[in-house]
């Protein structure tokens, strides 16, 4: 878009009717708990590994064993994109807070066509004239000045908005199926990770827009989704959580596997 086409009413008006950086500042806050989440689930699945290994042996051990340390990778990766997507948030709700700053408060602009307009209306004998010419030199000041601030905040918000979707995690389970309440488990495991891999893409997708949407009085629509898909991904990041440690805990609560049920 070609701000400086645009008079300071319309570039200040978007600004200032905006509903501002307070919902960035938040969204930032939501990603860093989504990134704690992630790493605490991640230090609780390696924890569980840990003890495993020291009583569980056997093929179907260290099968288990490799894609859990996948899906730990895994949820290693995700946290660091949420914390980068928290920092991108920080980013543009700085980049907004510094065109906020730049921008003429619409209150002035309104203002000095309120003057010109009442100079021009009595301008009976060219008297005002002098003072009409000062006030058109203020207004081509707010044109330039706002052109220049919404030109600088698209350039900063663009690179701010630029996220990485997350990778799907890899699969958990034996295509051929497992025996038992082990399957049951990393069945649930598995339809739980895609439901986080799910409601995580949907954020990376809306929040771009919710972004570039800050300025417009019709942003905070677009934010209410992105709240709405924050507390899903964190719902089923918990669900994830849950079902795999369940199995896990189970299994490291056994005092030992003598038996040959449990090898191979």
């Amino acid at each position: 878009m070609d701000y400086a086409l645009l008079p300071p009413e319309v570039n200040s008006g978007r600004m200032w009717a905006g509903p501002g950086a307070g919902s960035l500042h938040a969204a930032a806050v939501a990603w860093d708990e989504m990134a704690a989440n992630f790493y605490d689930a991640a230090g609780t699945y390696a924890t569980m590994l840990a003890n495993l290994a020291m009583s569980w042996r056997g093929p179907s051990a260290t099968k288990m064993t490799a894609a859990a340390t996948h899906f730990v990778a895994w949820l290693t990766a995700s946290a660091a994109e949420a914390e980068r997507a928290g920092q991108h948030a920080r980013l543009f709700a700085a980049a907004y807070e510094i065109a906020h700053l730049m921008t003429v408060p619409l209150a002035e602009v309104l203002t000095n066509r309120l003057v010109h307009h009442v100079l021009v209306a009595t301008n009976f004998f060219g008297q005002n004239t002098p003072l009409i010419m000062l006030n058109e030199a203020d207004y081509g000041r707010m044109w330039a000045q706002d052109a220049a601030a919404m030109y600088a905040y698209a350039e900063a918000s663009a690179a701010a908005s630029r996220l990485t979707p997350f990778t799907a995690p890899a699969p958990t389970t034996d295509p051929g199926g497992l025996v038992g309440q082990f399957a049951a488990r990393a069945v649930g495991t598995a339809h739980a990770s895609g439901e986080v891999l799910q409601q995580v893409a949907r954020l990376h997708e809306l929040t771009p827009s919710a972004l570039h949407a800050l300025a417009s009085p019709a942003g905070s629509g677009t934010w209410s989704k992105v709240w709405t898909a924050i507390t899903d991904a964190a719902s089923a990041m918990r669900k994830t959580t849950e079902w795999g440690l369940l199995g896990a805990r189970w299994r490291s609560n056994q005092p030992s596997f003598p038996s040959p049920s449990w090898t191979g």
